[in-house]
C-alpha cells in the first residue's frame, strides 16, 4: 500500500461513502492537480483495490460530492484529465475486476467521447472475455443515450457476438440482450 496521506484516505473512502465530513475534509485540504496524482497513481498502481476503490472516489467526486468551488472545478476538468485515458487503457487490463471498474466509471462520469473504444474493446473482446460484454454494452447504451430509443443496440448485439462461434459469447450475448430489453420496455 503506497504512504501518501491522500492516497491512504481515498482508500478509506468505501467504509465512509457519502459522508459530508469526508468531503469537506479532502476538498479543503487537497488541490485538482493532488487529487489528479493521487488517482493517477492509484490507477496505474496494477492493483484491483486501489483501482476500484480510485473509481469509486471519482465518480463520487463527481456526482455525489457537496457543491464546492474545488469539486466544480475537478467536475468540469474531469473529461479532458489524464484520468480519462488511463481509465481507457484500463479498459484493456488483465484483470476483470480493473476492466469492469474502468467501464462503469466511465459510463457514469458520463465520458460521452469513450462511447466508441468501449465499442471496440466489445468487438475485441467478445469471444476472448465473454463475461465482461454485459458491463461494456450498459455503459455504451448509457453514454450513446440508446435507453429511451429502445432496441438498436440489441439489434447490433444480435448482428454481431450473437454469430460468434463461441456459446460463452452466445450465451452472455443473449444476457446482455434481456437485460437491455428489460431496461428499455416494460413487462406489461
Amino acid at each position: 500500500m503506497n504512504s501518501n496521506p491522500l492516497i491512504l484516505r481515498i482508500a478509506e473512502y468505501r467504509y465512509c461513502v457519502g459522508d459530508e465530513e469526508f468531503w469537506h475534509e479532502i476538498l479543503k485540504t487537497h488541490s485538482i492537480s493532488t487529487i489528479n496524482a493521487a488517482l493517477s497513481t492509484m490507477l496505474l498502481s496494477g492493483s484491483d483495490s486501489e483501482t476500484q476503490d480510485a473509481c469509486l472516489f471519482t465518480r463520487d467526486l463527481i456526482l455525489v460530492a457537496p457543491r464546492s468551488a474545488l469539486q466544480d472545478a475537478f467536475a468540469k476538468q474531469f473529461l479532458e484529465s489524464p484520468i480519462v485515458q488511463i481509465l481507457e487503457k484500463l479498459l484493456r487490463a488483465p484483470s476483470l475486476f480493473q476492466r469492469q471498474a474502468a467501464a462503469y466509471t466511465l459510463g457514469k462520469t458520463g465520458s460521452k467521447t469513450s462511447a466508441r473504444l468501449l465499442r471496440t474493446v466489445l468487438l475485441e473482446s467478445q469471444e476472448s472475455d465473454p463475461i465482461f460484454l454485459h458491463d461494456l454494452a450498459f455503459e455504451i447504451s448509457w453514454l450513446e443515450d440508446e435507453m429511451p430509443r429502445g432496441d438498436c443496440f440489441a439489434v447490433w448485439f444480435d448482428q454481431n457476438p450473437m454469430r460468434s462461434t463461441s456459446k460463452l459469447t452466445r450465451w452472455a450475448s443473449l444476457d446482455v440482450i434481456d437485460s437491455l430489453n428489460s431496461l428499455f420496455f416494460e413487462p406489461y
